[in-house]
């Protein structure tokens, strides 16, 4: 199902945009149940952290808009699903709702940037 992707396109790109979505989403979460803001990083609450939210928006259709483009529709729509039930999931098994919610946090910059140029850059 996902063979051009992986002989041709770039897997690392999807991986990477999910790890983002998920710990995004989760981040962006418990943000949002933390009232007195005793539980989210500073990161999170600064501007920079409202620019790497925004700049993720596109990671919840994009990977698999990217996977579609090489392998068909079908596997966008199998990707886009298990983009949205693995991914938060995986995200908090990695252990984004601790201590390391920071690190995680800027990791996900870090992918996020990473995911968007490798699959700018090897597109169909």
């Amino acid at each position: 199902m996902f063979n051009d992707l992986i002989s041709q396109g770039s897997v690392l790109a999807v991986v990477l945009m999910m790890y983002a979505y998920g710990v995004v989403f989760v981040v962006g979460e418990i943000y949002l149940r933390d009232k007195a803001g005793v539980f989210t990083p500073g990161v999170v609450r600064s501007g920079f952290g409202t620019l790497i939210v925004i700049a993720a928006l596109p990671t919840a259709i994009w990977p698999a808009i990217y996977v579609g483009l090489w392998d068909g529709f079908v596997s966008g729509v199998v990707t886009f699903g298990g983009q949205m039930i693995l991914a938060p999931l995986v995200a908090k098994l990695a252990g984004v709702t601790g201590a390391l919610m920071g690190v995680h946090f800027y990791g996900a910059a870090i992918a996020l940037g990473f995911g968007y140029w490798l699959s700018f850059t090897h597109l169909p």
